[in-house]
């Protein structure tokens, strides 16, 4: 059996650590703070709003109607608990990652309850 193609918007929930500079006041991300070092650990919450697409491809048939799987997902607006709108480039690596995972994960969940075929 097929596995069918989705697409969809998801608004989730996530949290950011940062550290403040006991000296600066500035939040940085771990990767950024000095080794053994006793500043604050700060719990940022926001919400994310993005948009994901798979397609699992056609690999069986006539060349011809065959093509590879395809999947995007995009971040597309950052909020923290102020509704400021933080910018992607705040973000490690790390987060932008987990944070396109579980956009995914939810929109793959969301269309398993759809209707649609």
């Amino acid at each position: 059996m097929r596995k069918k193609t989705y697409k969809g918007n998801a608004t989730i929930r996530f949290s950011i650590l940062r550290y403040k500079n006991p000296l600066t006041l500035e939040l940085v991300s771990y990767g950024n703070t000095p080794f053994n070092c006793d500043w604050e650990e700060i719990e940022i919450p926001l919400i994310i709003k993005g948009f994901h697409y798979y397609d699992p491809g056609v690999y069986s048939g006539p060349y011809e109607n065959s093509y590879p799987m395809e999947s995007d997902t995009e971040i597309l607006e950052i909020y923290d608990k102020d509704l400021f709108i933080r910018d992607e480039s705040q973000l490690t690596n790390n987060e932008v990652e987990l944070i396109k995972t579980e956009i995914a994960e939810y929109v793959e969940d969301d269309s398993n309850y759809s209707c649609e075929d």
